[in-house]
Protein backbone atom coordinates (compact mmCIF):
# COMPACT_ATOMS: atom_id res chain seq x y z
CA UNK A 1 0.00 0.00 0.00
CA UNK A 2 0.98 3.92 -0.91
CA UNK A 3 1.37 6.37 1.72
CA UNK A 4 -1.64 7.83 0.05
CA UNK A 5 -4.13 4.88 0.32
CA UNK A 6 -3.18 4.76 3.97
CA UNK A 7 -3.73 8.35 4.29
CA UNK A 8 -7.46 8.12 2.76
CA UNK A 9 -8.21 4.92 4.44
CA UNK A 10 -7.51 6.53 7.86
CA UNK A 11 -9.61 9.80 6.56
CA UNK A 12 -12.49 7.42 5.87
CA UNK A 13 -12.12 6.01 9.65
CA UNK A 14 -11.86 8.94 11.82
CA UNK A 15 -15.22 10.29 9.43
CA UNK A 16 -17.00 6.97 10.56
CA UNK A 17 -16.04 7.35 13.89
CA UNK A 18 -17.04 10.67 14.56
CA UNK A 19 -20.62 9.55 12.95
CA UNK A 20 -20.36 6.91 15.23
CA UNK A 21 -19.55 8.56 18.60
CA UNK A 22 -22.09 11.54 17.40
CA UNK A 23 -24.91 8.95 17.37
CA UNK A 24 -23.74 7.23 20.17
CA UNK A 25 -24.03 10.49 22.40
CA UNK A 26 -27.26 11.51 20.49
CA UNK A 27 -29.05 8.02 21.65
CA UNK A 28 -27.85 8.94 25.64
CA UNK A 29 -28.92 12.05 25.59
CA UNK A 30 -32.49 11.22 24.86
CA UNK A 31 -32.24 8.24 26.63
CA UNK A 32 -31.80 10.53 29.43
CA UNK A 33 -34.37 13.05 28.44
CA UNK A 34 -36.49 9.91 28.82
CA UNK A 35 -35.49 9.01 31.78
CA UNK A 36 -36.43 12.79 33.40
CA UNK A 37 -40.04 12.71 31.69
CA UNK A 38 -40.99 9.71 33.07
CA UNK A 39 -39.65 10.54 36.73
CA UNK A 40 -41.33 13.81 36.29
CA UNK A 41 -44.46 11.85 35.20
CA UNK A 42 -44.65 9.55 38.26
CA UNK A 43 -44.05 12.26 40.58
CA UNK A 44 -47.16 14.33 39.48
CA UNK A 45 -48.81 11.21 39.16
CA UNK A 46 -48.19 10.45 42.81
CA UNK A 47 -48.80 14.24 43.80
CA UNK A 48 -52.13 13.85 41.87
CA UNK A 49 -53.09 11.17 43.77
CA UNK A 50 -52.35 11.97 47.29
CA UNK A 51 -53.94 15.61 46.83
CA UNK A 52 -57.04 14.15 45.34
CA UNK A 53 -57.76 11.33 47.63
CA UNK A 54 -56.08 13.05 51.24
CA UNK A 55 -56.44 16.85 50.79
CA UNK A 56 -60.14 18.32 50.95
CA UNK A 57 -60.35 20.04 47.17
CA UNK A 58 -60.85 23.70 47.62
CA UNK A 59 -59.74 26.34 45.11
CA UNK A 60 -56.87 27.56 45.03
CA UNK A 61 -52.95 26.62 44.23
CA UNK A 62 -49.78 25.25 46.60
CA UNK A 63 -46.56 24.40 45.47
CA UNK A 64 -43.38 22.64 46.82
CA UNK A 65 -40.51 20.56 46.01
CA UNK A 66 -40.19 16.80 45.10
CA UNK A 67 -36.39 16.45 45.65
CA UNK A 68 -33.34 19.23 44.96
CA UNK A 69 -34.44 18.70 41.18
CA UNK A 70 -37.99 18.79 41.04
CA UNK A 71 -40.59 21.36 41.67
CA UNK A 72 -44.48 21.14 41.50
CA UNK A 73 -47.21 23.69 41.75
CA UNK A 74 -50.84 22.69 41.58
CA UNK A 75 -53.98 24.23 40.66
CA UNK A 76 -57.95 23.26 41.87
CA UNK A 77 -60.62 25.42 40.63
CA UNK A 78 -64.05 24.31 39.89
CA UNK A 79 -64.78 24.47 35.84
CA UNK A 80 -66.42 27.42 34.12
CA UNK A 81 -68.87 25.77 32.39
CA UNK A 82 -70.36 23.66 35.65
CA UNK A 83 -70.50 27.42 37.72
CA UNK A 84 -72.92 28.40 35.05
CA UNK A 85 -75.17 25.55 35.76
CA UNK A 86 -78.43 26.91 36.97
CA UNK A 87 -79.03 24.36 39.97
CA UNK A 88 -75.81 22.25 41.29
CA UNK A 89 -76.65 18.74 42.47
CA UNK A 90 -74.93 17.35 45.47
CA UNK A 91 -71.98 16.77 43.86
CA UNK A 92 -69.62 18.75 42.44
CA UNK A 93 -66.61 18.68 40.23
CA UNK A 94 -62.95 20.35 40.40
CA UNK A 95 -60.62 20.45 37.69
CA UNK A 96 -57.03 19.37 39.05
CA UNK A 97 -54.20 20.52 37.19
CA UNK A 98 -50.37 19.85 38.83
CA UNK A 99 -47.24 21.31 36.57
CA UNK A 100 -43.97 19.53 37.54
CA UNK A 101 -40.91 21.75 36.13
CA UNK A 102 -37.25 20.90 36.23
CA UNK A 103 -33.88 22.22 34.69
CA UNK A 104 -32.10 20.13 31.91
CA UNK A 105 -28.73 21.23 30.75
CA UNK A 106 -29.80 24.44 31.39
CA UNK A 107 -33.15 24.07 29.83
CA UNK A 108 -36.23 24.42 31.67
CA UNK A 109 -38.47 21.24 30.83
CA UNK A 110 -41.68 20.67 32.13
CA UNK A 111 -45.14 18.28 32.63
CA UNK A 112 -48.62 19.06 33.31
CA UNK A 113 -51.19 16.40 34.06
CA UNK A 114 -54.81 17.90 34.72
CA UNK A 115 -58.41 15.60 36.01
CA UNK A 116 -61.86 16.28 37.08
CA UNK A 117 -62.69 14.90 40.84
CA UNK A 118 -65.68 14.94 42.44
CA UNK A 119 -66.23 16.59 45.64
CA UNK A 120 -69.19 16.52 47.64
CA UNK A 121 -71.15 20.15 48.19
CA UNK A 122 -71.21 21.60 51.55
CA UNK A 123 -74.98 20.74 52.60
Amino acid sequence: MTLLEVLVAFSILSVSLVLIMSIFSGGLRTSARGYEYSRAIALAESKLAAITIIEQLTDGTDEGVFDDRYRWQTTVRTPAWWEAADTPPALAPREVKIDVVWNEFGRERSVSLTTLRLVRRPL
